[in-house]
């Protein structure tokens, strides 16, 4: 199964050892998503894979509530790594389905900035 969402989070954040070039952030908060598309996929029986399921006769809801982890490296201010964890709060599947399903995502990447960062001071 794979689900389409656009997720609009709402984070809280703390930077570690903001003196040193290199830097520690951690951020959590909720996030609310809305469903655009997915598609279920039956390997050796291509007849069954279903798509567009979130519309109003499809398996799962459009509206997806949760919350979500982020971790963040920044080296030198110039470029880093980040980690994401997401998990939605209630049941994603449409109410008439016998089992509870909910969202999981683990996230990845590499990142630099394009501009020289300025350094402000307190």
């Amino acid at each position: 199964t794979y689900l389409n969402y656009i997720e609009l989070p709402i984070n809280v954040g703390y930077k570690f050892a903001k003196e040193n070039i290199n830097r520690f952030i951690i951020t959590a908060g909720f996030y609310a998503a809305y469903g655009f598309g997915g598609k279920v996929v039956y390997y050796n029986s291509p007849d069954r894979t279903k798509r567009n399921l979130h519309r109003s006769d499809g398996w799962y809801k459009r509206i997806d509530i949760g919350f979500n982890v982020n971790t963040m490296f920044e080296i030198k201010k110039r470029f880093g790594v980040r980690f994401d964890y997401s998990r939605s709060i209630n049941d994603i599947s449409k109410p008439y389905y016998q089992w509870k399903e909910n969202n999981n995502v683990f996230g990845f990447s590499l990142f630099w900035y394009l501009n020289k960062r300025k350094s402000v001071k307190e």
